[in-house]
């Protein structure tokens, strides 16, 4: 029954959701190679909590005035996503490497 007034199978929709969660994980490790763990967490964190801030509010709009209105502004995200998304400089690599693994030359950085 939801499949046909969506129009798309909801378990589609859903994968679709959460593509793009292991491509922001990685690039927010490539920006702080020497903090992984912080980097995957605020990444996912950071995302998990303004969705969940802003789903009660799009709902609020959706009661006051419709579903279409409340979602209409979301359309222009992926565009000002991508143009923030080009003006950050490409992640450099690190020369020492992370802490804890050992150089090229073999020493092992504490």
């Amino acid at each position: 029954m939801v499949e046909a007034q969506l129009g798309a199978p909801l378990g589609l929709t859903s994968v679709g959701l959460y593509v793009p969660f292991s491509l922001q994980v990685t690039l927010g490790q490539d920006y702080l190679p020497s903090r992984i763990g912080t980097a995957s967490g605020i990444t996912l964190g950071l995302t998990v909590s303004v969705g969940g801030l802003a789903g009660p509010l799009i709902g609020g709009v959706a009661d006051a005035a419709s579903l279409q209105v409340a979602l209409a502004p979301l359309i222009v995200m992926p565009a000002l996503s991508w143009l923030l998304f080009r003006t950050l400089p490409e992640p450099g690599t690190a020369e020492a490497g992370p802490v804890g693994i050992s150089s090229p030359a073999g020493e092992f950085r504490a």
